[in-house]
């Protein structure tokens, strides 16, 4: 059978907003895979979840893997020797009743090129027996799912996806006891691929129904509900769920009221990827919660608590609409609204025709997240990565705190003593009721006392800066020093200080102090510590004791963002009076941009997020209040320029003539105070901001929309730069294109007024120009520095318009190139030379337009045909 190929070009997401960082990769090594599955089962019965992995490998060989743990490391088990599996699908269950979870598997066989369908029973230790059922007609691009469909007490099997006929189905094969003979059903289900199945009791009546998703025989997208009638029979359902191809399935009760709710990803019949959270009615009736997200699809999209709150979170990876590659966590606010946790978002590899597992692994408490999909560059990946919202680990002494506890802990405000009667006291005090509160980059003091009996004690304390649960982050130890040997009532004092940095997360938080008798600083003063880590189980002994901090923020923040793009920092300046910080970024056009409008609450969450929008200055003025969208309108000063309104004025101007009028290109926008300002020269609100600061050029604007890619609305929210279509204010004080339109003000005059960056769904143009009494949004920005021009950062092509229903261009800098354009099945069905291709004659759908450059790299961008 003939191999698909699709290609995309990968971006991942920039920072929006904080939060504290839960997810670190582990130091598991996982072969990576894609277009495949994989599932997390205990198949050896140790109460620890195997990992079982199948798909394609870069190259298009197949693969498949099962990995155990064993002291928190996965391993690869090579006691069975499965076949080598891509465009697979896996299942599992105890399909013959023996108390050990066997699995299912269909896919591409690669060494024979041939589909096949295979059963592996668990023999409980992680070994298999392969079977082939020749009744049960293997697929590709489907899914398996295994459950008990006529309630006669057997497991029975799912099949769903598309023969090597080329036909799309879903079948049901009921088993016959527990021999391993099965028999296809008679029930009618919806063939489709490129799809997910779930099946779940939707209505609970405790039967098992079935949702269908994927591409139909017609080459449509379907989602298709049937409910179980208890005899294996299934009817058709209305459900209210949308209709997706390149889809994923989960579900969950998110709302608590015992009926399992659905979360639905992939591409619908307009060609829209989209991501919908649904309520279950009880009935098996499903209604879209209201909340928004970014679209999916070919992709896994799953519901998972990853902050251990109590609260149901999603995860959504693959492709969004653009094209590129999206890793997302969502958080649930406990009242059905779920907002972008970019921080931890950012920690995941974003990847395409992918899968995701959500499960415990490491049996602490918290739900850890593996992945595994296509990166970028032929690059396949699997990964897993440790949950570290909770951390319950009391360290372990070999002897008891007699003689050895702490007596008192003196930090901030906290100034606690506790008892030191031998006989009964405990090696662990848990005082989190006891608590102070401290400051980003400020440093404290803090003693501890206590009797060492006959050694000297080291004393550790912890805390957890960034606030996922975890003491053993970097940063987060510091090593107070050493208790000499003394009896209670002489216990003695140890002082030191303690620095909270600068980028520590704001929020409540603990803090443990861990003191230990060190046997060899007895002789050795200089003998090494004797406290390892913030779990120590081989102390000897002492006490440990646990407080809570309240981190705030500091007066002030002027940190720069790291040289990496994308890599955020921090400004504090005064804006309307009061005292603001605002997350800066490096743009890829190495410079310092502030991630947000003037005037908006916070970094956008999405490119219409209104409270990010923020205000609209006239082109000239400054921070007077005259930019904010409930200001009053009022006729244009007498000196109609800068030195016309005197230290500020609260009012809009709107006259004829307007604001500014004469239009001169010699004026400029860059004195740094109203007092500064002359007739030529109006005052830069970003200048505020410090040393550096300044509304970025026309040629600036220019710039970041090349190299951050900027080409419509979606890819203005998608740069490092969070830009938001906040409209426009114009010269008769009316707003237009709010929620549509992005205008942001350059520094450059021009003959009209002045120039500025405006972008819409239709145009992206940094050198628009408008008339200065117009309200538009300010960004501020500082030069950076410049890499050499052998930095390895690859050129990249813009395709417009996208979507597009005829001609669509390729704008690139190079000359020389091939293009190949393929459809969603990977089909070539264009080769050319030209920088534009005729698409009017096709089918509507998605496309992948591939560039071979002159020095032989490969770009690829998705277009839609509409």
């Amino acid at each position: 059978m003939k191999k698909i190929y699709l290609l995309f070009t990968l971006f991942s997401i920039a920072q929006v907003d904080c939060n504290a960082q839960l997810l670190t990769p582990s130091n598991s090594v996982f072969t990576g895979a894609f277009y495949g599955d994989c599932v997390a089962a205990d198949f050896n019965g140790d109460g620890k979840k195997e990992i079982l992995v199948s798909g394609a490998l870069p190259g298009y060989d197949g693969h498949t893997a099962l990995y155990q743990i064993q002291d928190g490391i996965y391993t690869q088990v090579n006691s069975t020797p499965f076949t080598q599996i891509m465009y697979s699908a896996i299942g599992t269950g105890d399909l013959n009743n023996d108390g050990h979870l066997d699995f299912a598997i269909t896919g591409n066989r690669t060494d024979t090129d041939e589909q096949v369908f295979e059963i592996y029973y668990g023999n409980g230790n992680n070994t298999f027996n392969k079977v082939t059922v020749d009744n049960i007609q293997p697929t590709i691009y489907g899914a398996i799912e295994i459950a008990d469909f006529d309630k006669d007490g057997h497991m029975d099997i799912l099949v769903n996806g598309m023969l090597d006929s080329g036909d799309k189905v879903t079948n049901i094969y009921l088993q016959t006891g527990n021999t391993g003979t099965f028999t296809i059903s008679s029930a009618q289900l919806a063939g489709t691929y490129f799809s997910a199945v779930k099946v779940f009791d939707a209505n609970s009546d405790g039967l098992p129904d079935i949702l269908v998703t994927g591409y139909t025989n017609a080459y449509v997208p379907e989602t298709k509900f049937y409910l179980n009638q208890g005899n294996g029979e299934f009817i058709g359902h209305n459900s209210g769920l949308q209709n997706v191809y390149f889809s994923s399935i989960d579900t969950a009760d998110i709302n608590g009221d015992g009926h399992q709710d659905v979360l639905i990803s992939g591409m619908s019949d307009s060609f829209e990827p989209v991501l919908t959270a649904y309520i279950n009615d009880g009935a098996a009736h499903f209604i879209p919660t209201g909340a928004e997200f970014i679209g999916t699809y070919y992709g896994s999209s799953r519901f998972v608590d990853y902050n251990n709150d109590g609260h149901l979170d999603i995860l959504s990876l693959g492709s969004n609409a653009d094209g590129d590659n999206k890793a997302l966590l969502y958080r649930n606010n406990g009242t059905g609204g779920f907002s972008i946790d970019v921080e931890n978002s950012n920690l995941l590899t974003p990847v395409t025709m992918s899968r995701a597992l959500v499960f415990d692994y490491d049996n602490d408490g918290d739900t850890d997240i593996f992945l595994m999909g296509y990166k970028e560059n032929d690059v396949a990946t699997a990964l897993l990565y440790t949950n570290n919202s909770v951390q319950n680990c009391i360290p372990a002494y070999q002897y008891n705190a007699d003689s050895n506890m702490i007596t008192n802990v003196t930090f901030g405000t906290i100034n606690n003593t506790s008892p030191f009667q031998s006989g009964a006291t405990p090696v662990y005090e848990d005082f989190t009721a006891i608590s102070t509160t401290v400051a980003q980059g400020q440093t404290y003091p803090i003693s501890v006392k206590g009797p060492s009996s006959s050694f000297p004690s080291d004393v550790m304390v912890y805390i957890d800066l960034n606030r996922n649960g975890n003491f053993n982050d970097p940063g987060e130890s510091f090593y107070i020093g050493q208790l000499a040997p003394a009896n209670p009532a002489n216990a003695t004092t140890i002082t030191a200080n303690i620095t909270i940095p600068a980028n520590a997360s704001a929020g409540a938080t603990k803090m443990r102090i861990i003191k230990n008798t060190n046997v060899a600083a007895l002789s050795n003063p200089n003998a090494p510590n004797s406290i390892n880590d913030a779990c120590d189980t081989t102390l000897r002994a002492g006490q440990t004791e646990d407080y809570s901090l309240t981190i705030v923020a500091s007066s002030g923040c002027n940190q720069e963002p790291g040289e990496a793009i994308g890599s955020t920092g921090c400004v504090t300046f005064t804006y309307r009076g009061q005292t603001v910080t605002y997350t800066t970024v490096r743009g890829a056009d190495r410079n310092i941009w502030i991630q947000q409008n003037l005037g908006s609450a916070a970094i956008a969450t999405s490119s219409t997020d209104q409270t990010a929008f923020g205000d609209l200055f006239q082109w000239g003025r400054w921070d007077d209040g005259h930019q904010l969208r409930t200001s009053t309108t009022a006729t244009s000063p007498v000196n109609n320029n800068p030195t016309g309104i005197g230290a500020g004025n609260p009012n809009y101007y709107v006259s004829t003539p307007a604001w500014w009028n004469g239009n001169q290109l010699t004026d400029t926008w860059s004195t740094a105070t109203p007092a500064e300002v002359t007739s030529t020269d109006g005052c830069d609100p970003c200048r505020a901001l410090g040393e550096g600061w300044k509304m970025p050029s026309q040629t600036d604007w220019e710039s970041i929309v090349e190299k951050e890619l900027i080409t419509s609305p979606a890819k203005a929210f998608d740069s490092n730069l969070k830009l938001t279509v906040g409209g426009n204010r114009d010269t008769t004080g009316s707003f237009n294109f709010t929620g549509q339109r992005g205008y942001y003000w350059s520094r450059t005059t021009s003959s009209s007024g002045a120039k500025n960056f405006y972008f819409s769904n239709a145009i992206t143009n940094p050198s628009a120009g408008g008339p200065r009494g117009q309200g538009a949004s300010v960004r501020c920005m500082k030069v950076g520095t410049t890499l050499s021009l052998n930095n390895n950062q690859k050129s990249k092509f813009n395709v417009y318009p996208n979507p597009t229903r005829s001609i669509v261009n390729i704008a690139i800098e190079q000359t020389d190139i091939k293009v190949k354009l393929f459809n969603a099945l990977g089909q070539q069905v264009i080769t050319t030379q030209s920088n534009t291709i005729d698409m009017s004659n096709m089918a509507n759908g998605i496309y992948i337009i591939q560039i071979q450059s002159e020095n032989g790299e490969t770009y690829s961008q998705k277009i839609v045909k509409q």
